[in-house]
């Protein structure tokens, strides 16, 4: 992940990534009922990169953070989720290796596009639906 991050500090924006920075600057009052109307492009994605906009300068590197803090996360999740399935550890390392390491996974984590947060978010949802599913006690959702 971190060469993925080094990668993109010089590398131009595409046209998703120049849609994401136009967006970012406008304000939320005027950006929300586009977005709304828009359809195409995932608000809430938008949203938090303006969030975390407002805290970063404006370089491509921090247009892409939100996609890499996402995409660093997936490994994480997946590891913690193989633990809690009963998957042994050296399972569970290999597994979340992987998932850090594919090239999807990666190639995602370097654009400023939803697709890293929606993975993770997934993941949470998987996972946290299924420890609901599988739990012994009342039910938890």
């Amino acid at each position: 992940m971190l060469l993925s991050f080094l990668r993109s500090q010089g590398s131009d924006l595409g046209g998703d990534e120049t849609w994401t920075r136009l967006m970012v600057r406008l304000p939320l009052s005027d950006a929300v009922p586009f977005l709304l109307r828009d359809g195409k492009h995932p608000p809430l994605y938008t949203v938090l990169q303006m969030a975390l906009g407002a805290f970063l300068p404006d370089t491509p590197a921090a247009l892409r953070a939100l996609s890499i803090v996402a995409a660093s996360s997936v490994p994480a999740c997946v590891f913690a989720f193989a633990r809690r399935f009963g998957a042994p550890i050296i399972a569970s390392l290999g597994v979340a290796l992987w998932a850090g390491t594919h090239p999807v996974v990666l190639a995602q984590a370097i654009n400023a596009r939803s697709y890293a947060l929606l993975a993770l978010l997934v993941l949470l949802y998987a996972g946290f639906t299924l420890d609901a599913l599988l739990s012994r006690t009342a039910p938890t959702w």
